[in-house]
């Protein structure tokens, strides 16, 4: 039976694969050297900054706590749909715009005041980071509470892993082999690290 379907002119774009083109926030091209590489989007990456620009503009000045959770839940977001292309040299560039964004942030919030009170006051050391932008909370119990802004360098890169040649989920003696790969795709960590796939 015909169904009418047919491509609107508007929407469709045709280009060669050696040019690229964007779909879903990610750009796939293939280069001379015969690779095809998926990367994220200069317009994808445009839009997260926006984003950490317009949360770092309404937050407010005493609740640094709370600002930088919902900087972790944007980056981490947006790293861990990313994850699976090649990201590593975005995610770094990335890192670096946001410090700087957040020290000149901090500059105009503290203007009468020099770069070591800014960095001993709103920085700290943390894991392999000298300048790691954190917030306290103090807890009933009288405890403090620590949070550091999440770096995109710290999410892990994951790739496909091939199906085994000859592999049949259908045969039983695949059945052990299918379960693994499943079991180790589903465990994801929430700071965008995940298990290792096993091929």
């Amino acid at each position: 039976m015909q169904r009418g379907l047919s491509l609107s002119k508007e929407k469709t774009h045709i280009t060669h694969i050696t040019q690229g083109f964007d779909f879903l926030g990610q750009n796939v091209r293939k280069h001379k050297n015969g690779k095809v590489l998926i990367k994220p989007t200069h317009r994808s990456v445009q839009g997260l900054q926006a984003e950490a620009r317009r949360i770092l503009k309404a937050q407010c000045v005493m609740d640094n706590y709370s600002m930088i959770r919902r900087l972790n839940q944007l980056i981490r977001g947006w790293c861990n749909y990313h994850r699976h292309a090649v990201s590593s040299r975005i995610f770094s560039k990335f890192d670096s715009w946001l410090h700087f964004e957040i020290r000149r942030w901090l500059h105009r919030r503290h203007p009468n005041k020099g770069r070591r009170w800014i960095k001993k006051k709103y920085f700290r050391s943390h894991r392999t980071i000298r300048w790691s932008f954190f917030a306290a909370k103090k807890l009933p119990d009288g405890r403090k509470q620590y949070r550091d802004l999440f770096k995109a360098g710290w999410t892990h890169i994951v790739r496909h892993t091939k199906i085994r040649r000859g592999a049949n989920p259908y045969e039983p003696t695949w059945r052990e082999y299918f379960i693994n790969r499943k079991r180790n795709r589903i465990h994801a960590h929430r700071d965008g690290r995940f298990v290792e796939e096993t091929g």
